[in-house]
């Protein structure tokens, strides 16, 4: 079961000073940024990796795990995720530290301390927040944004998904068999990532380009202006 633990914020690395880490919870999860301050270079290169935080039945252990930016094109295209792209990770923590143990792979761990700006890393976290350093995103092609819950309505052939300007996307339900068990508690939105939108049906790992009239036809789905079965 996914828990959301209360993570938000800013925290430090415990064992490098120019290493700044940010949960930012979303409604399937956290993205986790990484932020590597180099003063050489006066950049913060950044990285967002996506995480989930499951409750095991057995006990009351939390485990964490995390995906790297790539992950998505993985997702995307149905293709299984290579094992350098994600971690699982025992998760302890409190409001002032985080350890993370490594399950899998082994032997990685990661320990970070809460910054605010009225605990004892004050001065630090001022100072990294208001530095005037280049910000580079790592893996910008990568980023994405998921609008969750845009399903107008399901009929016995077809799904229909709001779009833009009172119209919907209607998704033939004989693209995939996996369709036709979509209900209303089913993770869906719409995924814009690198200038395109998808139609995704996250729990099936479905994922359809209708970012044109001509990626949509060549799934048969259609842009209407009404529900009409």
């Amino acid at each position: 079961m996914m828990v959301f633990p209360e993570v938000e914020g800013w925290w430090c690395d415990a064992d490098d000073e120019n290493t700044f880490w940010c949960f930012n919870q979303i409604i399937n999860g956290f993205q986790l940024i990484r932020a590597c301050q180099d003063g050489g270079c006066k950049q913060i290169k950044c990285t967002t990796f996506s995480t989930r935080f499951l409750s095991c039945e057995e006990d009351d252990t939390i485990l964490a795990y995390i995906e790297h930016p790539q992950s998505i094109r993985y997702e995307i295209e149905g293709k299984p995720l290579p094992e350098e792209y994600y971690a699982y990770f025992e998760f302890i923590y409190d409001k002032e530290s985080l350890v993370f143990n490594s399950w899998f792979p082994r032997d990685q761990w990661l320990s970070l301390k809460k910054l605010t700006r009225e605990g004892s890393h004050k001065n630090r976290l001022e100072s990294f927040l208001n530095s005037d350093y280049q910000v580079i995103n790592e893996w910008e092609e990568y980023d994405y944004k998921f609008d969750p819950s845009t399903m107008a309505v399901i009929t016995k052939s077809h799904i229909y998904f709001t779009a833009e300007g009172q119209q919907y996307y209607k998704i033939p339900k004989s693209l995939n068999k996996a369709l036709n068990d979509i209900n209303i508690n089913t993770f869906t939105g719409v995924l814009h990532l690198n200038r395109k939108t998808y139609i995704a049906f996250s729990d099936c790992r479905l994922y359809y380009d209708v970012s044109t009239e001509e990626q949509m036809a060549a799934v048969g789905i259609e842009l209407v202006d009404r529900i009409t079965d």
